[in-house]
């Protein structure tokens, strides 16, 4: 399991909130900078800017606690004390005869298991991302020929 890092969690309310309180929050940025240069910038430019600059503060953001992480973890202590492994001894063997084949009775190292792998994302999760991405696609589609535009 991965530990969960607490307290990042406003990157992604900003995130949400500059794309559900973004157009109003656009239109009124738009007309105050009307009023205060004169320079009409239109508030579909200002919505994306908003959403773009949120997603790069979140990159940012991210980009630097992995770089911590980096700092702090780069720093390795090597072991103080030496432990050997026992040495065997090799039995003598004759070079005139042949090694001898695996004798039943004699115990042999088990390999293990399989590996096993935890899913990145929970099928559940991914199945509803695919389904709603393909709802919407239909959705967006349909809009599109009632519109005219396709």
């Amino acid at each position: 399991m991965q530990k969960k890092s607490g307290g990042n969690n406003w990157i992604g309310i900003a995130v949400f909130l500059a794309i559900v309180v973004g157009p109003s929050l656009s239109s009124f940025l738009s007309g105050a900078i009307f009023s205060l240069t004169g320079v009409m910038i239109g508030s579909d430019v200002i919505l994306g800017g908003l959403i773009i600059g949120s997603i790069v503060i979140s990159l940012l953001v991210s980009v630097a606690r992995g770089a911590g992480r980096l700092n702090s973890g780069s720093e390795t202590r090597l072991p103080t004390t030496t432990i050997s492994p026992p040495q065997m001894a090799a039995p003598p063997r004759s070079s005139s005869a042949p090694p001898s084949a695996p004798r039943m009775g004699a115990p042999q190292m088990k390999l293990p298991g399989r590996p096993q792998f935890e899913p990145i994302i929970d099928p559940r999760v991914l199945t509803f991302g695919v389904v709603g991405l393909i709802f919407f696609g239909l959705v967006f589609f349909v809009i599109l020929m009632f519109s005219g535009a396709i």
